[in-house]
């Protein structure tokens, strides 16, 4: 035990000031020191008295006049015990009363009495942390250390104002400046503070990034685990509009992360922001037409510092796979070019489509997207040519561009499965002759190729379902059931 330290910080108790406190190590500390028990010969252990008489001096009293010891009920308890044992009480003595009992008596009385008025006490201290954060007096490492002193008020729930005024004095400091310790955070996922009033627990979340992280995590996981995945009357499904945009860069940063990406993250996220009804996140970004949007992104992307363009493409594009109803319906029309008749004017109009879906599925901005567009602009044409009018007259799989889609959907849309879901949706919609036996043999063979590439299966069936049900064919209708049973 480090005595030293410990007689140190006794040293500061007259200024009665916790900031000078290191509490961590004092309730490691106190925790050692009065973890008193008394052995079947009524020893004391296991720390001698001898011990306590020769290293811990006045430690032991000294204590006793730090109120916080008194609210910590564990250590309070613990408080008590070494105290009797230290001066060998007996209350059941009905003689004299020795001096050491009248001291017993005198410290044990301190820990009992304290003010009656418990809502006064908590407002002055809310007020005193409000005017040490206005006037910048209460530093990061402060404020570290009252969220360790802190740790018994989790769940009590007549002291969450004072956590509260932690947490808006933390909102005080960059996001990027780590405040509470893991010890703190720990606690708080041990405690009942799942049940907080939301407005706490959004102010919890802000001033903890971390946390905040962690349970959305946490609700995905169970969001696809779950029978039925997300539901509107979740708790989770209480976030305010603050934490709307924090959500926002937590789907775009792992949706650009190869080993946490899943396309069920992404239909997740388009259901939250349903249930908000949540304006886009780029405010200038309008779906009217595919070339003003494309260039709206572009002027997003480089329209900012340069060492923040990933983090502005990672959003741009996840604003962009979120407008899931106009990319399915420009995915419908860049298809159904090839089914026209058309000259120049068609395919001028079809070339800003082609570049934007080569954007969605490389939004490097790069020699990558370069090639992803011109191989894009080369099936697309070679598919205008091998799909003449009237193709759909014959079984689909019989057709070699058909089959070559099925069997390259992944290679050619850089593993995008929204896109390439559309890209099928379209083409049975376009097809209106297919049976619905040669549509399934399609859907199994899309399926078959998304297997290989080790995609989920369901994965696959929901972004088919999703896009089906976008799509104003009766014929859709009789395929949903089999993609729900596939």
């Amino acid at each position: 035990m480090d005595w030293d330290r410990a007689q140190q910080l006794v040293s500061y108790h007259d200024r009665r000031s916790l900031s000078n406190l290191n509490t961590t190590f004092l309730f490691d500390f106190l925790t050692q020191l009065f973890k008193v028990k008394r052995t079947k010969t009524g020893k004391l252990g296991p720390i001698s008295r001898s011990s306590l008489d020769t290293n811990g001096g006045k430690l032991p009293h000294v204590y006793l006049f730090f109120f916080w010891v008194c609210i910590h009920k564990p250590l309070a308890a613990l408080v008590i015990e070494c105290v009797l044992e230290y001066t060998k009480y007996n209350f059941e003595d009905s003689g004299p009363i020795s001096r050491s009992s009248r001291w017993c008596m005198e410290r044990l009385r301190r820990i009992h009495q304290h003010p009656t008025d418990e809502e006064e006490r908590i407002g002055r201290m809310v007020e005193l942390i409000q005017t040490r954060a206005k006037h910048d007096l209460l530093a990061a490492n402060k404020l570290n250390q009252l969220g360790d002193l802190a740790l018994e008020l989790i769940d009590d729930d007549k002291a969450l104002p004072i956590l509260e005024t932690l947490f808006d004095a933390a909102l005080l400091y960059p996001s990027t400046t780590p405040i509470f310790s893991s010890r703190f955070v720990n606690h708080l996922l041990t405690s009942k503070y799942d049940h907080w009033p939301i407005t706490l627990k959004t102010k919890c979340w802000r001033a903890i990034p971390p946390l905040f992280e962690m349970q959305w995590m946490d609700w995905i996981e169970r969001s696809l685990l779950e029978e039925g995945g997300y539901h509107d009357n979740d708790t989770w499904m209480q976030l305010g509009p603050e934490l709307m945009e924090v959500s926002f860069e937590l789907i775009a940063t792992w949706m650009a992360n190869d080993e946490v990406a899943d396309w069920r993250i992404l239909r997740l996220w388009q259901a939250v922001c349903n249930h908000y009804h949540q304006q886009p996140f780029i405010p200038s970004l309008q779906w009217d037409d595919v070339e003003q949007a494309y260039q709206t992104l572009i002027a997003y992307i480089y329209g900012g510092s340069p060492l923040e363009i990933l983090e502005r493409r990672n959003r741009a594009w996840l604003a962009s796979m979120m407008s899931c109803d106009t990319t399915a319906r420009w995915m419908d029309a860049w298809l159904g070019w090839t089914l026209e008749e058309g000259g120049v004017t068609v395919e001028e109009k079809m070339a800003p489509l082609t570049l934007y879906i080569a954007w969605l599925i490389c939004p490097s901005l790069d020699e990558r997207m370069t090639a992803y567009h011109r191989s894009l602009d080369a099936w697309i044409h070679s598919f205008k040519v091998g799909c003449f009018v009237g193709f759909d007259q014959v079984d689909p799989l019989s057709c070699p561009r058909v089959t070559g889609f099925l069997d390259e959907w992944y290679v050619l849309t850089n593993g995008n499965l929204p896109v390439g879901a559309s890209l099928l949706g379209s083409m049975i919609h376009h097809s209106r002759n297919w049976t619905t036996n040669q549509c399934t043999s399609m859907i199994d063979r899309f399926i078959e190729h998304a297997n290989l590439q080790q995609v989920p299966k369901s994965s696959v069936t929901e972004a088919l379902v999703n896009r089906f049900t976008m799509m104003d064919d009766p014929r859709m209708n009789t395929l949903i059931p089999f993609l729900h049973s596939a």
